[in-house]
């Protein structure tokens, strides 16, 4: 939304870099970006990233690898970044609301949040991080697991967003799903409004004629819903400068449709 402000941290300097790059080409004046590691540590100040790169069988690269986490696929160095907290990033800069925290750091997610435990304590954000037992595995980390737990214990509902457009509800850990994103709402936040922000994840404008009411994986039905969805505010298109990549294969991935459109044009 152009009325908040994008925090955004990323220690890979190649991708940050990108990031730098996409956000000069779109005019973006709203986000704020960092070039230090996320943890759980708020006295540590220097962390090893392991730059990780791969290429796919397709001949796709994958540059959005690197973690802070002992991963010993597609390493093709190590380095010491800079360091710090949520919590002390949202102390330090007086940071007065937080309605969102997107996590993706290739098996960190629980130290990030656990790092992020006062700012979601006093501020409840809706929450999205990656779950994949595939990296728990190559880590050695449950780190899924710790990351369900610790918001089942602060009161938040998490939801599967599925490949079919769905989101299912988790009412206990499931060990053998596959690789997915996990919607985490407080459990005070109506089913309108989960419903709203899943759309909006999902880039309605890209995929509008694939969704409808019916497509709602839910116990509960709204009156509601069906004009939340035509009243939405729609997300401008944006263009991007190259593929950072993703493990979770998708059917639907914007990334790629976005992606397309700009080979296209170039």
């Amino acid at each position: 939304s152009p009325k908040g402000t994008v925090h955004c941290f990323e220690p890979d300097l190649e991708i940050f870099s990108f990031l730098l790059e996409n956000i000069k080409i779109n005019n973006l004046t709203n986000i704020v970006c960092n070039s230090f590691a996320l943890q759980n540590n708020h006295k540590l100040k220097k962390i090893i990233l392991n730059k990780r790169r791969a290429i796919h069988d397709d001949g796709r690269k994958n540059t959005g690898l690197s973690t802070i986490e002992p991963n010993p696929t597609y390493v093709i160095g190590a380095e010491s970044v800079s360091c710090s907290t949520v919590d002390n990033y949202v102390k330090e800069n007086s940071i007065k609301q937080v309605d969102l925290l997107k996590i993706d750091v290739e098996g960190g997610d629980s130290k990030v949040l656990f790092g992020s435990a006062k700012t979601i304590e006093h501020f409840s954000p809706i929450i999205i991080y990656e779950f994949s037992p595939e990296i728990d595995h190559l880590i050695g980390i449950s780190n899924t697991r710790r990351c369900f737990d610790f918001l089942n214990s602060k009161g938040y509902v998490q939801y599967q967003i599925t490949n079919d457009e769905t989101i299912n509800q988790l009412s206990d850990y499931d060990g053998i799903m596959g690789e997915s994103n996990i919607l985490c709402i407080p459990n005070t936040i109506k089913l309108e409004t989960i419903i709203y922000v899943w759309l909006k994840l999902l880039y309605v404008r890209i995929c509008w004629k694939q969704l409808s009411p019916e497509n709602l994986n839910h116990n509960s039905t709204s009156k509601n819903i069906k004009s939340l969805i035509n009243n939405l505010q729609l997300m401008p298109e944006m263009e991007i400068t190259t593929v950072i990549g993703c493990r979770v294969q998708c059917d639907f991935c914007p990334q790629t449709l976005l992606m397309g459109r700009y080979e296209e044009k170039n």
